[in-house]
C-alpha cells in the first residue's frame, strides 16, 4: 500500500483535482486503502460497486468479502442494472443493506447514465 500514497500525492500536487477516484480490483479492501490516501487527503469517500449481472452467483460465496468491502462505503453503486432483471436489483440492494447497513445505493448503467441526483449522491 505504501505506493498508493505516493501516487495520490504526486497527482494532488501536479494536477490538484477536484475529484480524483481510484479504481481498486475486486478483491481489495477500500478501508485499508481510504486510510492510507486519508493521511493525504482526508476528504476520502468510499463507493463500491456491486455487479448486478453477477450478483447471484457471488452473493454467497464471496460473502465475507463483500460484507468487508461494502461495510466501509459511503454509496453503493449498484452497476450493469440493464444487465438484471428487477427481481436481482431487489436482491442487491437487500443485500447491501443487510451486509452494511442503510447508505445511499444507485443503480446505473453505462447505456443509462446518470441523473444529476445519482451524482450527487456519488459525490456527497
Amino acid at each position: 500500500m505504501g505506493a498508493l500514497p505516493d501516487a495520490v500525492r504526486g497527482i494532488l500536487d501536479d494536477f490538484n483535482p477536484e475529484v480524483l477516484i481510484v479504481e481498486a480490483t475486486g478483491v481489495a479492501v477500500p478501508a485499508s486503502m481510504a486510510q492510507a490516501i486519508s493521511k493525504i487527503c482526508p476528504q476520502v469517500k468510499v463507493a463500491v460497486l456491486a455487479d448486478a449481472s453477477r450478483w447471484k452467483r457471488i452473493r454467497l460465496p464471496l460473502r465475507q468479502l463483500l460484507t468487508s468491502q461494502l461495510e466501509s462505503a459511503q454509496v453503493v453503486l449498484i452497476n450493469k442494472c440493464d444487465l438484471a432483471d428487477q427481481e436481482t436489483i431487489e436482491m442487491v440492494k437487500e443485500d447491501v443493506v443487510s451486509y452494511s447497513g442503510v447508505r445511499p445505493v444507485v443503480c446505473m448503467s453505462a447505456q443509462q447514465g446518470l441523473s444529476e441526483e445519482d451524482v450527487q449522491a456519488i459525490l456527497g
